[in-house]
């Protein structure tokens, strides 16, 4: 009996770490992986010459540059465009 309990404990732990596990790898790629400007710089350099299409559908040219992310130091395609800033409310006169 004390096994079974034991054995039941020891599988919610492991699928506890499991689930922590995959919510932090879709954290650091994002929901869906990279942005298009780090994917079109994957395997180049800086300097480099690089070209994606942005989530509107239109195509971008530009080269590759060192930019610091949360994920550290990368390559992207141009800059990253800003997040929106969330909280703010406009200023009505």
């Amino acid at each position: 009996m004390k096994s079974i309990r034991l054995s039941a404990v020891i599988a919610l732990l492991l699928s506890g770490a499991l689930v922590a596990g995959i919510s932090l790898a879709a954290k650091e790629k994002g929901p869906g992986g990279p942005p298009p400007e780090i994917q079109a710089c994957k395997s180049k350099k800086a300097g480099d010459a690089c070209s994606f299409r942005t989530r509107d559908g239109s195509s971008k040219n530009d080269t590759c540059k060192e930019i610091t992310t949360p994920a550290g130091n990368e390559l992207s395609c141009g800059d990253m465009p800003k997040p929106p800033r969330g909280g703010e409310k406009e200023k009505q006169d």
